[in-house]
């Protein structure tokens, strides 16, 4: 649990490693359609997560041939995405904020985890991570767009600026005694 509070909020998987980010950024619009997207995106990653796991695991470990690994989960990246096609073709064109997420995901993922629990747990926070900052991303939007018309780079500027405050915000955890848990 500590670890998908970790990567959820304190070193967000979004703002921290930017996964994801340019996902809230073309998706803050609309946000329902996010929702499909991600949905899509964590079945895709989970299953070459899954595979490129066992692969390592099994296989690449003892023969230690750890160099095909890069390879080899573009590989499976590509076969999930086709499974995902072939089950569901209303979800077949595939946007490049998409594939830098998942593909990112995957990479982190396989990189930043020492089990299978882990790796699941990585998923799963960057699932939550992307939602609560789309939360509040949106919250700011509809509250400029309410008050103030600005142009467009202002905008895009104020949402910039509101990311880095949160997050530097969550670092204020570090301080507190209130979070020693993590």
């Amino acid at each position: 649990m500590s670890l998908i509070l970790f990567y959820t909020f304190v070193s967000s998987i979004v703002f921290v490693y930017g996964i994801g980010l340019e996902c809230i950024y073309v998706y803050l619009a609309n946000p329902k359609k996010l929702y499909f997207v991600l949905l899509k995106n964590i079945v895709t990653v989970f299953i070459s997560v899954s595979l490129t796991w066992a692969l390592c695991r099994y296989v690449l470990n003892p023969l230690k041939v750890h160099f095909l690994l890069p390879v080899l989960t573009i590989v499976f990246l590509e076969f999930s995405n086709l499974l995902i096609k072939l089950v569901l073709p209303k979800f077949a064109d595939l946007k490049p904020e998409e594939k830098i997420f998942s593909w990112g995901l995957v990479f982190f993922c396989l990189y930043q985890s020492s089990s299978f629990f882990e790796c699941a747990a990585l998923i799963f926070s960057a699932a939550l991570s992307l939602l609560v900052f789309l939360f509040i991303l949106t919250a700011i939007k509809r509250k400029v767009d309410a008050n103030e018309p600005f142009n467009e780079w202002k905008k895009a500027s104020l949402f910039l600026i509101s990311m880095g405050l949160m997050l530097s915000a969550f670092y204020l955890t570090d301080l507190s005694p209130f979070f020693q848990f993590f």
